[in-house]
């Protein structure tokens, strides 16, 4: 019986190990600070938010592309709007990358034209390097809008399930817990082998 506790106890803890590792979560973060490229200077509170749901499906400490559900920008979420692409307009995610308490990598934006592709025009965000929008016409291609981060630029990311960045394996507590209850379960069964069998009582 008590062999059987001790396996049951041992599936259990892995399960919930495996479940709060792979459980989705949504992050909020953003970027404040931006070297304006038009009026040519740095710009304390200029701000870029979002946010992104998902989960570490393979467990190696980094969130991709493809085990994300949702990227909001400023407002839009770059994964949904894909779904509403068309060979004259453009709307995604082409880059997302979030190393679990680290650094986070994404490039995401919107881009039209009109079906002879002449006039057009989109708006491009990449993280660690620039946001800006642009228009093209026969006669020029214009940038504006445009904010560069910078060393100044501050970064900050925080996991609204646990008030803090999710880890990518479970925490130490929640180890010591798992090995006390099964080191518990194993003594127990050991003692109950070794006491001598005593006579029923009538």
């Amino acid at each position: 019986m008590f062999k059987k506790l001790a396996i049951a106890g041992m599936m259990a803890g892995s399960l919930a190990i495996s479940a709060a590792a792979s459980a989705a979560n949504t992050w909020q973060f953003a970027y404040v600070g931006f070297f304006d490229e038009d009026n040519w200077m740095f710009v304390q509170d200029r701000t870029i938010t979002g946010s992104f749901t998902g989960s570490d499906v393979n467990h190696d400490g980094v969130i991709e592309k493809e085990e994300i559900t949702e990227f909001v920008l400023n407002g839009t979420d770059y994964m949904a709007c894909s779904s509403m692409n068309s060979p004259y307009n453009y709307c995604g995610t082409d880059r997302f990358r979030y190393e679990l308490g680290g650094k986070l990598d994404f490039s995401a934006g919107t881009a039209g034209t009109d079906p002879e592709r002449i006039y057009g025009g989109g708006y491009v965000v990449r993280a660690g390097i620039e946001e800006y929008s642009y228009r093209f016409t026969p006669e020029s291609e214009t940038r504006s809008g445009a904010y560069l981060w910078t060393d100044e630029t501050r970064f900050s990311i925080t996991s609204l399930s646990s008030g803090g960045v999710t880890p990518a394996v479970p925490e130490p507590g929640t180890w010591a817990m798992i090995l006390t209850g099964l080191a518990l379960v194993a003594g127990v069964a050991r003692r109950r082998r070794n006491e001598p069998l005593q006579p029923c009582q009538r």
